[in-house]
């Protein structure tokens, strides 16, 4: 992957080399004109051995500095990939510990929450039983009662509408009509016998003295 800033030392390095090179096409093109130009054969070449090494040396150290320019902007990107990826990383971290967070805190709450449900069921629950138990068997009187009730009931009505009862409640009553009137008889019968004693006793005294 071609970067940007390799585009452009790449693109500045060719630059330059064609720049020396379309120099030195002149150069040779200008000796090669003095030289077609120029009738005497004693005249001395445009180029010598020395210029020609010093224009390589020139060359080359020319192709050395533009190397040596490149080279930062090559190496330049990968501190910067580099934090990148450590920021991606952080970041991706952060989430991570805070979704693990979140999903912990959650399932503490339900935990909890499950827990406080539970201990209310260990807690309640029995004396609910019991209660209820209790209600049951309550409910259980209370219903044989009624029940009983409800027979008493049918039976006095059953028996009302029977005539022997009917007979039975008149010979009651005659009866403690008689047993009073005879009380009352007896009585009367007491007071006239107390009366009479003291009738003689009254007598006997007169005539004694």
């Amino acid at each position: 992957m071609i970067t940007p800033s390799e585009s452009t030392a790449s693109s500045s390095s060719t630059s330059i080399s064609s720049l020396a090179s379309s120099q030195q096409r002149q150069q040779r093109h200008t000796s090669l004109r003095q030289q077609t130009t120029s009738i005497d054969p004693s005249a001395s070449p445009p180029f010598s051995i020395d210029q020609l090494s010093i224009l390589a040396r020139r060359a080359s150290s020319s192709s050395i500095t533009i190397s040596a320019l490149t080279q930062p902007f090559q190496y330049q990107r990968l501190p910067d990939e580099q934090e990148r990826q450590k920021q991606i990383y952080d970041a991706t971290r952060k989430v991570t510990t805070g979704i693990g967070m979140t999903t912990q805190l959650a399932l503490n709450d339900c935990s909890y929450g499950l827990y406080r449900v539970f201990d209310h069921i260990q807690r309640k629950v029995p004396q609910i039983v019991d209660e209820k138990k209790q209600l049951c068997t309550t409910q259980e009187q209370v219903d044989t009662a009624t029940e009983d009730i409800v027979d008493a009931r049918k039976v006095v009505a059953e028996i009302e509408r029977l005539e022997t009862f009917n007979s039975i409640s008149d010979m009651i009553k005659s009866s403690l009509t008689i047993v009073r009137d005879a009380k009352q008889k007896k009585q009367r019968e007491e007071e006239e016998q107390q009366h009479r004693r003291q009738q003689q006793r009254n007598s006997k005294r007169l005539f004694g003295n």
